[in-house]
């Protein structure tokens, strides 16, 4: 380990991690639901259902490259959480199940961040926006689990994650516009097999790779739902605004049926106090529905419904 786990940043964690009290926990508290699971799996399919298809389109992709990123260098880096390191003056306000380095909710915060700060056109939202990202990160120092190093390289590499999209978004659009449709189921399941490698070559397994998985299958499952889209015609949001209102409550009550639904297959099919190749592959599949069904499955249940227009084929 080095000063930035031992030496100066680990007292840097003890000061933040004391400082304020449980009090500015609390009020921070917030961030850390809207920069962990429960935030990408409410807000990413919210944008896409009730907002904006092209935004929510083009973030989601942008937000699980980024998470699944995450999740393969905290694998192959293996860090220390802070409150590993001295578990006597650091008390986490949260128990984390993987690695330190890099912080995902700095880093997802910074790539959507940045997303909105470029789509928005008030100087206002820019600025309370650009105060979350800061935020975020730094409540990551707050909790005591993640050291400043985690916090700054997580900005980094959601940073060169964003720039790296405004130059390949075109392209790669492109491209999918023409590639054949067999390929696109191909491509679909890199991401998901990419983490069960990535988990199989390193020395790290279940409960400590289940973020990795999670993101890997939850890619999966949406480009599934792109390549389908593509055949079948594009969702849209547009409609009248109640039935945007309603789309929201119901595709979350759907979507959070099918993972209470298939949590329960889970738990009863394999034994996951004990790690296994089946436990991995059955956990990837969960979240690879659950991608898929809030990508393609929840929006053709509102065209059926009427609370969405029918899907339009690219122009």
């Amino acid at each position: 380990m080095s000063g930035w786990e031992i030496g100066w940043g680990l007292e840097f964690l003890v000061f933040m991690n004391n400082l304020g009290g449980h009090t500015l926990d609390i009020i921070l508290e917030p961030l850390h639901w809207i920069g962990g699971e429960l935030g990408y799996t409410v807000l990413l399919p919210i944008v896409f259902w009730s907002i904006s298809d092209r935004l929510g389109r083009r973030l989601y992709v942008l937000a699980m490259f980024s998470a699944l990123l995450n999740g393969v260098l905290k694998i192959a880096l293996a860090r220390p959480r802070p409150y590993q390191v001295d578990p006597r003056r650091i008390k986490p306000a949260h128990v984390e199940s993987s690695y330190g380095i890099p912080s995902g909710h700095a880093q997802g915060g910074m790539v959507m961040g940045l997303f909105f700060v470029r789509e928005s056109q008030r100087k206002w939202v820019k600025g309370i926006i650009i105060t979350a990202i800061f935020l975020m990160g730094i409540s990551r120092t707050i909790f005591g689990v993640h050291f400043l190093q985690d916090v700054l390289a997580g900005w980094l590499l959601g940073a060169l994650i964003f720039i790296l999209f405004i130059y390949a978004e075109v392209p790669i659009i492109r491209r999918f516009l023409t590639l054949p449709s067999w390929s696109l189921y191909l491509i679909a399941l890199i991401p998901v097999i990419a983490a069960l490698v990535t988990e199989a070559l390193v020395p790290a397994i279940y409960p400590m790779t289940k973020s990795l998985l999670a993101t890997g299958a939850a890619l999966s499952g949406i480009l599934i739902g792109m390549a389908l889209e593509r055949r079948s015609g594009f969702y849209r949001t547009d409609g009248k605004t109640w039935k945007r209102l309603v789309r929201a409550p119901l595709g979350l009550a759907l979507l959070f049926g099918v993972q209470i639904g298939l949590s329960a297959i889970f738990y009863a099919a394999v034994n996951v106090d004990k790690p296994t190749p089946e436990l991995s592959i059955f956990y990837s599949l969960r979240y690879l529905t659950m991608g898929f069904c809030g990508y393609w499955l929840i929006p053709e249940i509102f065209i059926h419904l009427k609370l969405a227009g029918p899907r339009e084929q690219a122009h």
